[in-house]
């Protein structure tokens, strides 16, 4: 009964199942807020070659461009795209 009460809830033993991309931006996310805080200015985020995305994963690309309007206009931190462009 415990394995099957574990599919249906999907416990996955502790281990984190978001793409490693995703933990590490709000990796970045939560110690950003820690920063601006104890250096009253915002951090920046460098995506490097993040053009490369356009053909590998655009969700991923998307995902960055609308985290990078949004934390540009509450600035919690600034976004620098070296080789592309992020809308917004």
């Amino acid at each position: 009964m415990s394995q099957l009460m574990k599919k249906i809830l999907g416990d996955t033993n502790g281990k984190d199942e978001r793409p490693k991309w995703k933990r590490a931006l709000e990796a970045f996310k939560r110690t950003s807020a820690v920063y601006k805080e104890k250096h009253n200015k915002s951090p920046v985020i460098d995506y490097d070659k993040i053009a490369k995305l356009v053909n590998v994963n655009p969700k991923v690309l998307d995902t960055f461009q609308d985290d990078a309007k949004m934390n540009a206009d509450h600035r919690e931190y600034l976004s620098v795209a070296e080789g592309a462009y992020l809308e917004g």
